[in-house]
């Protein structure tokens, strides 16, 4: 049966014979009205949400601009190679990913090891790191910038 989309009353089938199957029995509402309505909100908070973002991406490129440091930061995981029980946790410490991200303009600037149990055996490393944004390589950023900027607020 329908669910009322304004205050979530599921319509029975005794309801069909006092009220229209277009109309919520407990408040009223028309189910089309409503639907409609809500869709309209969303895609205006969408149009907000995107405006928003546009604005917080043309103000950090105005900062880069005028010579204003900004940085971005990411983490990187890492396993080490820990014996744990006499069975070793990984084959190898593998630093790869970092090795592309260095070429890629990030800096490391923290390590955090991750450890197990009471124990503390270190099984891994998050490794923080930043990348500058400057006039010379924005416009290469652009993408990973909206993206970046947008996952601030989630």
């Amino acid at each position: 049966m329908k669910k009322c989309p304004k205050c979530g009353y599921e319509r029975t089938q005794k309801d069909d014979a006092f009220v229209s199957t277009g109309e919520c029995p407990k408040c009223g509402v028309i189910y089309e009205k409503e639907e409609a309505h809500i869709a309209k909100q969303g895609k205006r908070a969408e149009e907000e949400r995107l405006q928003q973002l546009r604005s917080q991406v043309n103000n950090l490129w105005q900062r880069v601009d005028s010579g204003q440091e900004a940085y971005i930061y990411d983490i990187a995981y890492i396993p080490v190679d820990s014996i744990i029980d006499k069975e070793q946790f990984v084959p190898s410490f593998d630093i790869t990913i970092l090795k592309k991200m260095g070429l890629n303009g990030w800096d490391i600037i923290s390590v955090v090891p991750r450890t197990t149990g009471m124990g503390g055996n270190v099984i891994g490393v998050h490794v923080i790191l930043k990348k500058s944004i400057n006039p010379k390589i924005k416009d290469s950023l652009k993408q990973e910038l909206v993206s970046y900027i947008e996952s601030l607020d989630k």
